[in-house]
């Protein structure tokens, strides 16, 4: 991407980061949204209509712990998308939070006492905005959670704004940076307000006969079939 922008996010401790790439790594309602491994998340946000990607990783000590970040946008940021871009990381990982009052309790708790040592410095992490995790409860409602990330990776496809952020080789420095893959940002409310609606089954089956190949309408009429006895066999 052609701008960047780095900085640091300061953390109430006691954190762990690793403890927050940890749940991310294994929380469905998120899979495919973002790339993880052992010290970085990068993730997709938007920001007034601007998809940004970033980039963070642990930094500072346990003492003074936080966040270094790294801003990736296809259009310069001002200071007022990097401070929305802040917050909104800050928000996500529950960095402000103050856990230490709610330790002094469970310390006292001899049977959540070692489930608290054992995630000691964990922040609670959130969805990146209300609208998004109002979203997530609606598709859970609806159907088998195990099913829920790919309704919300298909909405994403049809309604989220794609930024590329660039996805560093794994084993090489931080500067080599390669191997781009395309994030997409969770929209808000008003711009799926402004979408068309979404295809519907009727018109994609309907649209199986029309101008396609023998083989093409073979195909459709294996998926009907597969679908049909998915449905007679739940």
């Amino acid at each position: 991407m052609r701008y960047q922008q780095t900085g640091t996010i300061a953390a109430t401790p006691p954190f762990d980061f690793a403890h927050t790439l940890a749940f991310l790594s294994d929380f469905p309602a998120t899979a495919g949204e973002q790339e993880i491994d052992t010290q970085t998340l990068t993730k997709a946000v938007l920001i007034d209509d601007v998809p940004i990607a970033f980039t963070v990783r642990a930094s500072g000590t346990s003492e003074e712990p936080g966040l270094a970040y790294t801003l990736h946008a296809d259009t310069p940021l001002d200071p007022a998308h990097i401070g929305a871009a802040r917050d909104r990381i800050g928000f996500f990982l529950g960095l402000t939070d103050d856990l230490r009052p709610f330790y002094a309790i469970g310390a006292t708790d001899p049977a959540f006492a070692p489930v608290q040592a054992h995630l000691y410095g964990y922040h609670q992490t959130k969805f990146l905005t209300p609208f998004e995790n109002a979203c997530w409860a609606i598709l859970t409602q609806r159907r088998p959670r195990k099913r829920s990330s790919p309704a919300t990776a298909a909405a994403l496809r049809w309604t989220g704004d794609a930024t590329t952020p660039f996805r560093r080789r794994r084993g090489s420095p931080p500067s080599h940076r390669t191997n781009s893959r395309r994030l997409a940002a969770v929209p808000d409310a008003g711009r799926i307000c402004t979408l068309p609606p979404a295809p519907s089954r009727r018109s994609m089956r309907a649209g199986c006969g029309r101008g396609r190949s023998r083989r093409s309408r073979a195909g459709c009429a294996r998926s009907r079939g597969s679908a049909r006895g998915r449905r007679r066999s739940s």
